[in-house]
């Protein structure tokens, strides 16, 4: 334990916001988001325990933190800008009934354009200044994680191999694991580490 964090199974993701504050997704039992300052003297939980696993972290310049669920969805918080204070902040969970592809996400991440990409087992649900809107043309499998790279494109992980998006074209790039010679082996669920 450190500073009163309680104990975990596993660390799920570990994010850093523009002031070098640390946040933490813990597995069983604890599940929640911890938030150790940039000191590392200071440690806090931003939200209410769940019952669901948190697998990213993504924050957008805007200071919101974006959490992707097992089974719950999406969660945002916004600690509006202070940080150690629980008493103004907003917390919103955000499902399939509020127009997202799926309530069951992976990885996530927030572009330099602060837009906001996560993977589902149906799609990529992205959050821009419009709002929400999905994309099912990157993979018929489940997306499991993305990443961007230094051209603003997005690199996307899915179980039957890499895809590549580029938002300023509009285009995506498809490499199967079968093409490229590749037999991997996934997991069907997180509940199979256990």
């Amino acid at each position: 334990r450190y500073n009163g964090m309680e104990g975990t199974e596993a660390v799920w993701d570990v994010a850093f916001d523009q002031e070098n504050n640390m946040y933490l997704a813990l597995g069983r039992p604890t599940d929640k988001l911890w938030l150790i300052d940039s000191s590392l003297a200071t440690v806090y939980y931003l939200n209410p325990q769940t019952t669901d696993f948190r697998i990213e972290i993504a924050i957008d310049y805007r200071g919101i933190i974006w959490q992707t669920h097992t089974d719950a969805g999406l969660s945002m918080i916004d600690t509006k800008n202070t940080l150690f204070d629980r008493n103004d902040d907003e917390y919103r969970n955000y499902t399939k009934s509020d127009g997202i592809a799926s309530n069951y996400m992976r990885g996530c991440l927030v572009t330099q354009d602060n837009v906001f990409y996560a993977c589902t087992d149906t799609g990529l649900v992205v959050f821009d200044s419009t709002g929400f809107y999905n994309r099912d043309d990157i993979s018929d499998a489940e997306l499991l994680d993305i990443e961007l790279d230094s051209q603003r494109r997005l690199w996307i992980l899915a179980r039957d191999g890499i895809h590549s998006l580029d938002p300023s074209s509009n285009t995506v790039n498809h490499w199967t694991f079968a093409d490229l010679g590749v037999d991997i082996d996934f997991l069907e669920s997180i509940a199979a580490m256990t």
